[in-house]
């Protein structure tokens, strides 16, 4: 026969468990449970001294909330992100909107990387769910000046 000690750390472990399913049940989140469109952003030909802007659609998925961070890395200063506080916070089920925009200071091709980084937070911390790139790309251009009409003479 088991001691009563056993049989109460039995019972109590068993009461983890329980506790620990009904906890996390339906709340596990995978890496493709959220959905970054466009994965890329051409921007084209830009008049240096102009800018464009384009917008990052997240679709989170799951039932439960991530948390996300979003930089742009690299070293193209002509890029950069709409105010987003980072890290930000997207609900189970809900989507999140990144404004990207290039302005380019000089005439030539510039490219660089919009990072996003997902976390599923939990009651005992974050897990890391791993890191979404755009790639985000543009060329300055100096418009043309007009050629003055030839004199006559």
């Amino acid at each position: 026969m088991e001691s009563r000690k056993k049989i109460m750390k039995k019972m109590w472990l068993g009461a983890v468990l329980i506790i620990s399913i009904l906890i996390f049940q339906g709340t596990a989140i995978a890496a493709d449970d959220t959905i970054i469109l466009p994965n890329e952003i051409p921007f084209g030909e830009v008049q240096v001294g102009q800018s464009v802007t384009a917008e990052l659609v997240i679709a989170h998925t799951a039932s439960s909330q991530v948390e996300a961070t979003v930089a742009i890395l690299g070293t193209c200063s002509d890029f950069s992100l709409g105010s987003v506080p980072s890290p930000f916070i997207i609900p189970a089920g809900a989507n999140a909107s990144v404004i990207v925009t290039y302005a380019p200071t000089e005439a030539g091709y510039c490219s660089d990387t919009v990072d996003l980084q997902f976390f599923w937070i939990t009651p005992f911390g974050r897990t890391d769910l791993g890191t979404r790139t755009v790639t985000v790309t543009g060329t300055g251009v100096v418009p043309e000046e007009p050629e003055e009409p030839a004199a006559d003479m």
